[in-house]
């Protein structure tokens, strides 16, 4: 978040209306506020936080004590706070409950708390929430932090850095968890465990069904019945054994086919002597017609 101006009015020691133009700091990612104690600098980073969670960001300030003691009566307690999430830029306007001067004749009137959520677009404010669990939840998405949250990652108010040291681990995972947004990988890491128990569930089901239908097989009480562990177990046996009889296998392959070749040569050889007995008789015969003849 990169706020761009603050204007707050009648607020902690801030009677009149004050603006704050952060645009002025230009590029610079690091400043210093200063100033003697009681100067408000505190209220600063009150009035930021009030204007996005509707509350301050202490334990000590509360809500009904924001209003400047010294603003006049007509003057309304007023904060407004623009920021930038990335290219998006914010608006945010909110009034506390107040108690100021009535607008005809004397006297005092109860002013109710309300805000509006602006977002910059087309080159104009454009408001996009003002009911109180509308603002709650925008601002909680744009952000991305509930109040808690952002005062112990983003703000950190004065005197309470010691809460996020000795915070409990679980709150601190859920801050992290928030932090680094690391929602995505938790769903991929409950897709992958519910995949597990899915397949582990399975293969218990079939192992019971297996073991069961031995069990079921009729066999003599003497001989014990055979089960998976048994098969298992024999089969890690052979296991050893296993290199060898491949061996021997692929010697006995060899071995067939060495013989039909040999039995092809042998047929090949038989069809060339009968061939060769044909023709020798054919021969006798020609020469037998010829001797005939003379």
């Amino acid at each position: 978040m990169k706020p761009i101006s603050l204007t707050i009015e009648a607020f902690g020691p801030y009677r009149d209306s004050v603006t704050l133009d952060f645009n002025e700091l230009q590029n610079h990612s690091m400043f210093l506020i200063s100033g003697p104690t009681g100067a408000g600098k505190t209220s600063i980073l009150d009035a930021m936080v009030y204007a996005l969670y509707g509350e301050p960001s202490g334990e000590v300030r509360k809500t009904d004590a924001i209003r400047s003691d010294f603003a006049e009566p007509q003057h309304m307690t007023r904060v407004d706070f623009s920021f930038a999430i990335g290219d998006a830029q914010y608006r945010v306007e909110r009034l506390p409950k107040q108690l100021v001067a009535k607008k005809r004749g004397t006297g005092m009137r109860e002013q109710n708390a309300s805000a509006t959520v602006y977002e910059m677009k087309d080159g104009e404010w454009t408001v996009i929430a003002t009911s109180a669990a509308a603002i709650r939840d925008t601002i909680q998405r744009i952000i991305g932090f509930r109040k808690d949250q952002f005062l112990q990652v983003v703000l950190l108010p004065q005197g309470e850095f010691r809460k996020l040291l000795v915070a409990s681990t679980n709150e601190r995972e859920e801050l992290l968890h928030t932090l680094f947004r690391t929602e995505l990988y938790r769903r991929l890491q409950d897709a992958l465990k519910s995949a597990y128990d899915e397949a582990k569930s399975g293969i218990e089901e079939n192992v019971t069904k297996q073991s069961a239908l031995l069990q079921s097989i009729p066999h003599d009480e003497e001989i014990p019945v055979l089960t998976i562990e048994h098969v298992r177990e024999l089969l890690k046996d052979r296991e050893p054994h296993r290199n060898t009889l491949v061996v021997e296998r692929d010697k006995a392959v060899d071995v067939v086919d060495q013989f039909n070749t040999l039995r092809n040569e042998w047929a090949l050889y038989n069809q060339v002597q009968q061939s060769l007995i044909e023709a020798t008789n054919k021969l006798d015969l020609v020469k037998g017609k010829r001797k005939g003849a003379v």
